[in-house]
């Protein structure tokens, strides 16, 4: 997996937090199968400017995450056991209007790609 840092432009923090061009960007990965936040983490921390800064399982322990450590991504899953990944997309984009959402399915459906998009991810 190789994504170019301009994805992961960090202006959804607030002014006057120092971001730094050499920092490493955060991300977080929210799945609710542990075996896919291992191999995305793994993915993601095998690049040298990414990094994995917090893994979440339900959709309400995600907002937590967002709001206490202001990842410069968010990668999630469409299918969680708790919440709806298309659900925390929409409520992540109107509190965080800058905040890069990448959204993930194992559905090869074209109607959940246009959710998603319909979603501001």
């Amino acid at each position: 997996m190789t994504v170019g840092p301009s994805l992961f432009k960090p202006a959804h923090r607030p002014s006057g937090s120092g971001v730094s061009k050499d920092r490493k960007r955060r991300v977080l990965i929210v799945d609710d199968h542990p075996i896919v936040r291992q191999g995305l983490r793994r993915l993601i921390e095998a690049e040298s400017d990414l990094e994995v800064c917090g893994e979440a399982e339900t959709a309400r322990e995600a907002k937590s995450l967002i709001r206490e450590l202001e990842p410069d991504a968010v990668i999630v899953d469409v299918s969680l056991k708790q919440g709806d990944g298309l659900e925390l997309v929409k409520d992540a984009r109107a509190h965080y209007p800058s905040l890069p959402l990448l959204v993930l399915s194992m559905h090869a459906d074209w109607q959940i790609a246009s959710r998603a998009v319909k979603a501001a991810a």
